[in-house]
């Protein structure tokens, strides 16, 4: 359950939530807006084993010393300072320590300033850092500020358990990049900067994965590509120009992904390559052929799957393995094992349905090679399939 109710909605959300017998170890809830204060006005018993998000907890204050990384000493006098003033029954909240950032932070620029004069100090507090009780934070050029990030499963006393904190503070993004009216855009209050909303400067590339039928390895694939293009945007992105991606993942079948691509490829403003998955390089080369003549030409595929080999594009870059560089060296040790051994030397085959028959024949062809017999070979495309092979 993801929440984000406010306000006394969260009483009886959680209260009625447990009397209608739903518990957190079936049905947890993500709340973004249940802090410590909450929790205590509800009750520690209704909340005890669900989550919430912030940027800071009161936690935090008892996590351990280390010479490097968070230093919990800011939050713990921040507890302590807050605890003196009003009683040591009190506690902090993320939203109160936000308010207290600003403040401290507004007391900078107008030092560094020199002056209340609104102009001036807004321009000082942009790229002023600030050693908060969450860590250190920094107010950006879009005015916004980089902040942690922390998940914390409520636990029966009441406190935050911190499961999930990020190893730093996170750039803000204040437009969603993942609708279409924001998408791409930016704002830059710096000296020079291009406002509250511009396009950014970007190119398009194109993630092509299922996520329908083969969602774990779709995911898993397109996790580790978004994970670079961050990494890469973060660092001002490739020649001048952030990376923007168009994902194409709600296709199941290649031919329904190929004419995706060809719709792509035939707009200018389209990806200029694509990373995923095709089965035939051909049928790439040819969704692609002809378009975008006059400018960069047809976009290129770079592809991660592993193949058996016998096609090579002009079109199609491969960084998965062929099978001289996998398949055919570990038939080779279990063939030299069971020589070594005294026993016979003998496989069975078992493959995704997916597989070619060219490409089963020509792994049974090699074994044969290597002086060993195939006994079976299956492609099994259901659980009764496996089912069979295992009988076999």
């Amino acid at each position: 359950m993801f929440n984000t109710l406010t306000g006394d909605t969260n009483v009886d959300f959680y209260r009625l939530f447990q009397e209608g017998g739903l518990r957190s170890d079936t049905y947890p809830i993500m709340s973004v807006s249940v802090s410590e204060t909450e929790v205590y006005a509800i009750g520690a018993n209704y909340l005890e084993g669900h989550y919430a998000t912030w940027n800071y907890f009161e936690s935090t204050k008892d996590a351990p010393d280390c010479d490097e990384g968070f230093d919990p000493l800011i939050s713990r006098k921040f507890v302590e300072n807050y605890q003196n003033l009003h009683g040591s029954d009190e506690h902090v909240s993320d939203p109160m320590e936000s308010a207290y950032i600003g403040v401290h932070m507004w007391a900078r620029a107008v030092q560094l300033a020199g002056t209340f004069e609104i102009p001036q100090v807004r321009r000082a507090a942009m790229g002023q850092a600030f050693d908060a009780p969450q860590g250190e934070v920094v107010m950006q050029g879009n005015h916004h500020l980089s902040k942690y990030i922390r998940i914390g499963e409520i636990q029966a006393g009441g406190d935050f358990k911190i499961i999930y904190q990020s190893a730093k503070s996170i750039y803000p993004e204040p437009w969603n990049q993942y609708v279409s009216y924001s998408r791409g855009h930016a704002c830059d209050f710096m000296e020079g900067g291009q406002g509250s909303f511009y396009e950014q400067n970007v190119v398009k590339v194109g993630l092509l994965h299922n996520l329908v039928s083969d969602s774990k390895k779709g995911k898993e694939r397109l996790d580790s590509e978004l994970a670079v293009i961050k990494d890469v945007n973060r660092r001002g992105g490739l020649i001048g120009k952030l990376i923007l991606t168009v994902i194409i993942g709600d296709l199941s079948e290649e031919d329904l992904f190929l004419a995706k691509v060809g719709e792509l490829s035939h707009d200018e403003d389209g990806p200029v390559i694509f990373f995923g998955d095709v089965m035939h390089d051909n049928a790439y080369e040819l969704a692609v052929e002809g378009t975008r003549m006059g400018s960069t030409g047809p976009p290129l595929l770079m592809s991660a799957s592993r193949t058996f080999g016998g096609q090579c594009s002009e079109a199609v870059l491969h960084f998965g393995s062929l099978p001289n560089q996998q398949l055919l060296p570990a038939v080779q040790y279990m063939h030299n094992r069971n020589v070594a051994s005294g026993l016979s030397s003998e496989f069975y085959i078992m493959a995704p349905l997916t597989l070619e028959a060219r490409a089963l024949s020509e792994l049974e062809v090699y074994i044969g090679h290597e002086g060993a017999t195939v006994a079976g070979s299956r492609r099994p495309g259901s659980a009764s399939g496996v089912r069979s092979a295992v009988d076999d």
